[in-house]
């Protein structure tokens, strides 16, 4: 099991992602795809 709390990116002073918390289950393939 893979667990991210929280996370976030920025580029400069661009916040691409904010505060992003998930779970992937054993098993699963899971993407995050953005602009």
């Amino acid at each position: 099991m893979i667990t991210v709390e929280g996370l976030t990116k920025k580029y400069g002073s661009t916040i691409a992602v904010d505060s992003l918390s998930f779970t992937v289950k054993p098993g699963r393939v899971t993407g995050f795809l953005g602009p």
